[in-house]
């Protein structure tokens, strides 16, 4: 069975599920699509939603000029590892 022939008899499944078989296929479609895919440095779970949601501000946030420059990284980390000695 080709994909398209497979996505058309899933489609005519749905179309005569009830009510049970739909909330089942909803919740299991819900999961797979909004797994967890990792976690940050405090342990914390994030899912691609989550993780969509934190590029977009990130991505606004630069497009918006806040971002530290490569020289100013160089900088910056030189002074952190001098304060460590």
């Amino acid at each position: 069975m080709s994909i398209t022939q497979l996505k058309r008899h899933l489609v005519d499944r749905i179309d005569t599920a009830d009510e049970r078989l739909l909330r089942t296929i909803y919740v299991m479609m819900e999961a797979y699509y909004d797994e967890e895919q990792g976690y940050d440095i405090n342990g914390q779970a994030h899912n691609i939603s989550d993780l969509r949601k934190q590029l977009e501000q990130e991505y606004k946030s630069a497009k918006s000029g806040n971002f530290t420059r490569l020289d100013e990284l160089k900088e910056k980390s030189e002074q952190w590892l001098n304060n460590t000695k």
